[in-house]
């Protein structure tokens, strides 16, 4: 089953951070929740940029030849914190060209732009105001 929605919270629990889908708690680390968050806005920025929602793995972790490794536990660390419904869900797309994309439909993405900023990922959470934040913090 490929969930409904997605919202990268950031709320920080001990050493891990929050983000929900379909309102079941998974905690990550910080790195795969940077990970996530920019798969998200490069969906969210897929008509914008005309790249259909793909971002390149030089973008996604440096160095980028331990993308694949990153992107592996990201969806194992996911996967093992949801229930047996989701195992179908691939969580994340590659196009075989070094590009990855999350699964998942645009309407069914929610960002917390103030947590992101806190994490220290000023970077996107510019990216979200300029194009998709309304002024009361929450997207469009």
């Amino acid at each position: 089953m490929t969930p409904s929605k997605i919202d990268i919270d950031g709320e920080k629990v001990g050493s891990r951070y929050m983000v929900y889908v379909d309102d079941i708690r998974i905690l990550l680390c910080r790195c795969d929740v940077r990970m996530l968050a920019m798969m998200a806005l490069a969906l969210l920025n897929r008509e914008e940029d005309q790249s259909d929602g793909w971002i390149g793995k030089e973008l996604l972790y440096q160095p980028s030849v331990l993308t694949g490794k990153y992107l592996y536990t990201l969806r194992k660390n996911m996967l093992s914190a949801l229930s047996e419904d989701y195992t179908d869900w691939p969580v994340w797309e590659n196009n075989k060209r070094g590009g990855y994309r999350l699964c998942l439909d645009l309407g069914g993405i929610k960002l917390n732009d103030r947590r992101l900023r806190d994490l220290g990922y000023a970077d996107l959470t510019e990216q979200l105001n300029a194009r998709y934040m309304a002024r009361d913090g929450k997207l469009r």
